[in-house]
């Protein structure tokens, strides 16, 4: 029934609805979608070993999306598909580095988000960000991985704007490693500042789509926000809006699980945009040059006043 479901252009619903309810109820989904012996790799018939491997995932990977397709409209709860987007995060933790399967899965998750909107716009972020973001810190030195992957997440922002930056920040906030000894690497559980500064700063930049993505998209192009409020906003955001958002959570319940969150992105992001822009300055490379340096300053001190008025509860 899974192949079918790959290459039949036509499903019933309940077809569909059957094999989710079966995989499901299966103690072993995902993990057996997901099982590969690495040492095999290497040994030789390394290469050939690897290759089978790849198609295996490129078809677990498909027929998940093929399934999402079918059944857009009928889940609305993250349980309903974290499974089956588990087996979209493991296979690209798996084989990050092959264009196919990046592509194949950055388009999934594309698709899922704009199919399952009302799941995404709540909590369906918080299933797949940590995994991509921590690829993304672990790979810094691969230039198409990372521009492939800014692409994506400013996709994600165009599409659900501020609840996937909470999302995003919410997911990440765990695995930061504030650290002053690792904050420039980082380690493969944790994730470096200035990957996530790096990474909020394309969001306020034009990217390119290197894999041409958005032709495996079902949407119509370019995508556009989901939510109507959020239509007639930008489709850029700076830095300083990342940490007016923090401080804007942190204000309304400091003594929350999420205002620790926030507080957790805004210690590892502020020290990172300070000297990002001095080194701008440095290099006369900011229009208005120290003017709008002192600017910026004056609008982050006005920031940290707002946070320091609104935070009696961490005082106590």
């Amino acid at each position: 029934m899974s192949l079918s479901l790959i290459k039949t252009s036509f499903l019933g619903i309940q077809r569909v609805l059957f094999l989710h309810e079966e995989l499901m109820k299966l103690p072993s989904f995902p993990r057996k979608a997901l099982e590969t012996n690495l040492t095999l790799y290497s040994g030789p018939m390394g290469k050939e070993v690897l290759g089978i491997d790849t198609l295996h995932k490129i078809s677990w990977v498909k027929l998940v999306s093929r399934m999402f397709e079918v059944t857009s409209g009928f889940f609305a709860e993250s349980a309903d598909i974290h499974l089956f987007l588990n087996v979209v995060n493991g296979a690209l933790l798996l084989h990050c580095e092959d264009a196919s399967i990046l592509r194949l899965c950055m388009s999934t998750y594309i698709n899922a988000a704009h199919q399952f909107k009302n799941i995404f716009a709540t909590n369906g972020y918080l299933l797949i960000v940590q995994p991509i973001v921590q690829i993304y810190a672990n790979h810094q030195t691969n230039s198409l991985l990372c521009r492939t992957i800014e692409f994506v997440f400013k996709q994600f922002y165009i599409l659900h704007r501020k609840p996937f930056i909470l999302q995003m920040f919410g997911a990440v906030a765990p695995l930061l490693d504030t650290d002053a000894a690792h904050a420039s690497y980082g380690t493969a559980c944790q994730i470096s500042p200035r990957a996530i500064f790096q990474l909020l700063q394309s969001l306020g930049q034009y990217t390119a789509d290197p894999l041409d993505i958005l032709e495996l998209v079902e949407a119509e192009k370019p995508l556009k926000a989901l939510d109507f409020c959020y239509q007639m906003d930008s489709e850029a955001l700076t830095i300083l809006d990342s940490i007016s958002l923090c401080v804007t959570v942190i204000s309304y319940a400091s003594d929350s699980e999420r205002g620790h969150q926030m507080l957790t992105v805004l210690d590892a992001i502020l020290p990172h945009h300070l000297k990002h822009m001095q080194s701008l300055t440095t290099k006369k490379e900011t229009p208005g040059g120290p003017r709008t340096e002192l600017q910026m300053i004056h609008s982050i001190s006005v920031c940290m006043k707002t946070l320091i008025y609104n935070c009696e509860a961490l005082t106590r």
